[in-house]
C-alpha cells in the first residue's frame, strides 16, 4: 500500500517542490513510515513509504543510480527477489542488500524495457532516464498495484491514486462523459485507460507506458502472445504441482518482518490460503506467525461461520472473528467515494475498519485473501470442448449427469447452452444475417443521446490483437476471465479500501506463475479430477481442509449482506435524489424513466439487487458529482 508521485517536464522549466509535495500529501495514508521527495530541475519523483522489511529500514526512495542518469520509485513487492539477484549478478553500485527498489533499477538498467518479463510480484513503478529524456512505467499483470498519469505537451504527471494529479493546476476535475455512461449501462466499471477523469488516465494492469516529448504509448507484456507450453503429465501430477506453486504463492507473501493476517470467510478459496499459510515455514519470531480473521453475518444467507470455524481450528492459528458490522453506512459514503475517486464506493466500509481495528492491535500490516480464485479454479465448460472434439454423447452426458453440473444445478441451462454451440457456424451466419445479434441493452433511465455519443467505448472488449490462442476453449475462458477489465477494478478498489484501512492486501491466487501453470492444463487433465467442485483446488488441498469444508461443493454470495446495508442507507439516497431540479447526474439520466424504477419496494431476494441498481447507482452518482468542486484543492505551481 506504498504510494508514488512523480512530475516530469519536457522543457527546461524547473519543478517547483510544492507541486510533487502536495501530491505526496494527498496519499499521507500510504505513507505511516514518511513522505519522500526530491526534484533536481525538471524532474520530481517521491515515495510514500510503508516499511514491512528490516533490510529497507534505511532505505528510502527515490532512488538514482551512481551518476544520477536514472531514477526510480516504487510501490513494490517482489516475490523472487532471490532469482534476480542470481541472475543480475554482482552490481557494483549495490552497498550491502538491495531494496526492492534498487533491484528494478538494476534490473531496468541491465535489461532496459524488457526487464518487467523477469519480474514476479506486485508492482507499480516509474524510472525516469535522463540520457534518453524518457520516462518509463509499468504495472504488475492483475493490476495489484495502481498507476494514474495526466500528460500533455508540457510533461507527465503520474501517481497512485487520481486525487494527486487532481492537486495540480491544469489538471481539471471534469467528468468523463464515456466512462460515467459506461458506468451506467453495465453497472460497474470497467478499468480501461480512462477513468471517471476526462484528464486522468489509468496505466493498465500488465502494460507498460513509455512516456516521451512527442507522446505517450502503453504496450501489453502479459498475458504473452504465446500460451504455455502444455502440461503433459498425470491428473495427480497436475494437482501436486498445483498445490506446490500455490503454497509457494501464499509462503512468498507472508515472507515480511511483520505479522500478516489471512481473511477467512470459510469458502473454498479463503480457507486454501490459510491451511497454506499455516504450513508456512517463516524464518521470524512464533508471535509473527500469521493469524486467521473472519466476519460473521448471523441471520444473513451469506454466513459460513460453520466453515471458517472449523479451517481456524484445524489450523491451529490465532483466530479472531467478530460480527460484520450493519449500521448505516451512509454517514461515511461521501468520504468512501472520495477515497475512491469516482461514484463506486464499498458501502461495506465498515467492515475494513472492523477489520482493521482487529489485526492492527495484533501487529498485523498485511491481509492475505482469497480474491482471483474463482477465476482460476471454477471449473469452464467443458462440454463445449468435449463437442468439439466429436465425444457427441460424451457431452452430453456431462451436462446431463456430471457432479460438477448437478453440484451447481445448472443441468438445464448447460444443455441449452450446448445446443446451441453445436449449431453449424454456416447457419448460425445465416440466421445472423435475418436476425442481426441485438445490440448491448440499454436501460431506458440513461439517456440515449449520450448512449449514441459514446457507443464505442461501450463496444470496447479486453481482446488484443496478440491474443494468446489456447487448444481448448476451457483455459481461453480462464484467460479472458484474468484480463477482464471489470474483474481487475474490483482489485483496484479492494486495494484503494485496504490502504485507508492502514494494511496492504495480498491475493495468492493472483499469482504469475500459478496463473501460467493453470493455463498449460489441458481440458482433459482437468476432467479426470475426482472432486465435485473447484475441483483442481479441491483436490490438489482437500486432504488440507476440513470435510466439512471440501464436502460442500458450493458458495455463498455476499450480496445478501450488501442488500441489508442498502436498506438501512435508503433513506439517505432517496434525499440525495429528491429534487430533480437540482440534480448533477441530470445529464445523463432521463428522469421520468429513473423514477419509476425507484417505486419498487425494498427487498431482501438478489433480484430486488439488480432491480434497485437505477436507484443506488444515481444515488453514488449524484453524490460524486456534487462532491468534485469541494473536494479538488489547487496549488499554485505552473501547468503540468
Amino acid at each position: 500500500m506504498a504510494g508514488i508521485a512523480g512530475i516530469i517536464r519536457w522543457g527546461s522549466d524547473s519543478v517547483p517542490p510544492d507541486g510533487i509535495e502536495g501530491m505526496l500529501e494527498a496519499i499521507r495514508h500510504r505513507g505511516p513510515d514518511g513522505l519522500y521527495a526530491e526534484t533536481r530541475k525538471n524532474v520530481a519523483l517521491g515515495h510514500a513509504r510503508f516499511l514491512l522489511h528490516k533490510r529497507e529500514r534505511n532505505k528510502t526512495q527515490p532512488v538514482w543510480l551512481p551518476d544520477r542518469s536514472m531514477g526510480l520509485t516504487a510501490d513494490a513487492r517482489l516475490y523472487n527477489r532471490a532469482e534476480l539477484l542470481r541472475t543480475l549478478g554482482a552490481v557494483p553500485w549495490f552497498r550491502e542488500i538491495p531494496s526492492d527498489a534498487e533491484l528494478l533499477l538494476a534490473a531496468f538498467e541491465r535489461w532496459g524495457e524488457e526487464c518487467v518479463t523477469r519480474l514476479r510480484g506486485d508492482f507499480a513503478f516509474a524510472v525516469w532516464d535522463q540520457t534518453k529524456g524518457r520516462l518509463f512505467a509499468a504495472r504488475d499483470p492483475f493490476g495489484v498495484k495502481p498507476f494514474f498519469y495526466h500528460a500533455s505537451s508540457r510533461g507527465i504527471a503520474f501517481g497512485s491514486e487520481p486525487k494527486q494529479l487532481l492537486r495540480l493546476p491544469g489538471v481539471g476535475s471534469e467528468p468523463n462523459d464515456g466512462v460515467i455512461v459506461d458506468y451506467l449501462v453495465y453497472g460497474r466499471h470497467r478499468a480501461f485507460e480512462e477513468t471517471f477523469f476526462r484528464d486522468v488516465r489509468r496505466l493498465r494492469a500488465g502494460h507498460t507506458l513509455l512516456a516521451l516529448r512527442n507522446g505517450v504509448s502503453q504496450r501489453r507484456f502479459w498475458p504473452a502472445p504465446v500460451p504455455p507450453e502444455d502440461f503433459r503429465g498425470s491428473s495427480r501430477e497436475c494437482t501436486e504441482e498445483f498445490s506446490a506453486l500455490f503454497r509457494e504463492s501464499v509462503h512468498q507473501r507472508l515472507e515480511m518482518d511483520a505479522r500478516a493476517a489471512v481473511h477467512l470467510s470459510g469458502g473454498y478459496d479463503s480457507s486454501a490460503v490459510a491451511v497454506a499459510a499455516a504450513t508456512a515455514r517463516l524464518t521470524g519470531p512464533p508471535k509473527q506467525r500469521p493469524l486467521t480473521v473472519s466476519l460473521l453475518y448471523p441471520g444473513l444467507a451469506c454466513d459460513e461461520s460453520l466453515y471458517s470455524q472449523a479451517v481456524a481450528a484445524q489450523t491451529g492459528l490465532e483466530h479472531l472473528e467478530c460480527i460484520a458490522p450493519l449500521e448505516d453506512p451512509s454517514p461515511g459514503l461521501l468520504d468512501e467515494i472520495r477515497k475512491v475517486d469516482g461514484p463506486t464506493p464499498d458501502i461495506r466500509w465498515q467492515q475494513w475498519e472492523t477489520l482493521a481495528s482487529m489485526i492492527k492491535g495484533r501487529g498485523c500490516k498485511v491481509v492475505l485473501t482469497g480474491l482471483g480464485g474463482d477465476e482460476l479454479v471454477l471449473d469452464p465448460d467443458y462440454e463445449f470442448d468435449l463437442w468439439r472434439s466429436h465425444q457427441f454423447l460424451s457431452a452430453l452426458r456431462y451436462c446431463w449427469s456430471d457432479p460438477r453440473v448437478l453440484r451447481t444445478k445448472a443441468r438445464k441451462s448447460r444443455l441449452i447452452r450446448l445446443l446451441r454451440h453445436s449449431v453449424p457456424q454456416e447457419i448460425k451466419q445465416l440466421l445472423r444475417h435475418w436476425h442481426p445479434r441485438p445490440p448491448t441493452p440499454i436501460p431506458d433511465w440513461v439517456n440515449p443521446a449520450l448512449v449514441q455519443e459514446h457507443r464505442s467505448y461501450l463496444e470496447r472488449t479486453a481482446s488484443h490483437p496478440d491474443e494468446p490462442t489456447f487448444p481448448d476453449l476451457a483455459r481461453e475462458t480462464i484467460a479472458r476471465w484474468h484480463i477482464d477489465p471489470a474483474a481487475l477494478w474490483v482489485l483496484e478498489l479492494e486495494e484503494c479500501s485496504c490502504s485507508y484501512a492502514g494494511f496492504e492486501s495480498r491475493h495468492p491466487f493472483y499469482d504469475q506463475d500459478l496463473v501460467t501453470f493453470v493455463l498449460s492444463i489441458p481440458f482433459r487433465t482437468r476432467l479426470q479430477l475426482p472432486a465435485v467442485f473447484k475441483t483442481l483446488l479441491t483436490t490438489a488441498l482437500g486432504d488440507s481442509l476440513p470435510a466439512v469444508v471440501s464436502k460442500r461443493g458450493s458458495k455463498v454470495h455476499f450480496n445478501y449482506y450488501i442488500l441489508e446495508l442498502l436498506g438501512k442507507e435508503w433513506p439517505s439516497l432517496s434525499r440525495a435524489l429528491s429534487d430533480p431540479a437540482r440534480l448533477a447526474s441530470g445529464p445523463y439520466i432521463v428522469w421520468e424513466q429513473a423514477a419509476r424504477h425507484w417505486s419498487h419496494p425494498i427487498s431482501s431476494e438478489l433480484a430486488w439487487f439488480t432491480s434497485a441498481r437505477p436507484f443506488w447507482q444515481l444515488a453514488d452518482l449524484e453524490i460524486w458529482l456534487r462532491s468534485l468542486n469541494r473536494c479538488c484543492k489547487r496549488y499554485t505551481t505552473t501547468n503540468v
